[in-house]
């Protein structure tokens, strides 16, 4: 999946999902627990940050489970079921999240296996989901994306093979042709050239969909003058 990251819980949410992958590819126990734990407080962090924007409920952290009623009697919405179903699920998570982060000196178990990580990513999507339906809400779309590389080594590093198009007719020197450059880790590259009439967000939108690196801008220019400046936010992208 192309991650465009344009909101700060996603952001979290995508930090949660690259340490749940990081669990998943290493071989040493200690760092998959570690990795597990971060991946909890990470997906909590962007769990209860969606919800507060959502119910416009703030500093639900300390008692959340009582601030979290409030804000949804506050709202008008239905109560939710703490005994059964996704907010017990939700209650057992929020259990673990505060002993990994308030009671590491009380004998927890700390060595999670990664099925934690994905145990806990999903409650999170069910919980938020089931919010956003009682609230009458669009679920945010970050919620669909449950997929990372994870570790990506020095693969930045190494030889990589680029190319440049010219359109059929086109004269690079021109001072009215459209030049579609974007920047991943090994620097700016010329994508292609095209005619002064192609629409410039759309040589951008064609460049974007065929990328399979992360960028951390695309531009167009008609000569030497900038006509269209997308910055985008690509997790691994310089």
């Amino acid at each position: 999946m192309k991650k465009i990251i344009d909101n700060p819980h996603y952001h979290i949410w995508t930090d949660a999902l690259h340490l749940r992958q990081l669990a998943r590819q290493t071989p040493d126990q200690w760092d998959r627990a570690t990795y597990v734990r971060a991946t909890i407080i990470m997906a909590w962090t962007a769990f209860e940050t969606a919800i507060s924007e959502l119910l416009n409920a703030h500093r639900l952290g300390l008692r959340f489970r009582q601030n979290l009623d409030d804000a949804i009697s506050n709202a008008g919405l239905p109560a939710l079921n703490w005994g059964s179903g996704i907010w017990q699920e939700v209650g057992v998570l929020n259990q673990r999240r505060v002993d990994y982060v308030h009671r590491t000196s009380f004998n927890i178990d700390v060595m999670a296996d990664s099925s934690a990580a994905d145990s806990a990513l999903k409650t999170i999507r069910d919980a938020l989901t089931d919010l956003h339906a009682k609230a009458n809400a669009q679920s945010p779309p970050w919620l669909t994306d449950d997929s990372d590389r994870g570790w990506m080594g020095s693969a930045a590093s190494k030889s990589s093979v680029y190319g440049t198009g010219i359109h059929a007719g086109v004269n690079p020197e021109s001072p009215d042709t459209l030049r579609v450059v974007y920047r991943d880790a090994r620097g700016e590259h010329v994508h292609g050239y095209h005619p002064s009439s192609a629409d410039p967000e759309q040589l951008a939108r064609q460049l974007l969909n065929g990328l399979n690196t992360p960028v951390s801008y695309i531009r167009v220019y008609r000569g030497k003058l900038l006509e269209l400046d997308w910055p985008l936010r690509m997790r691994g992208a310089p």
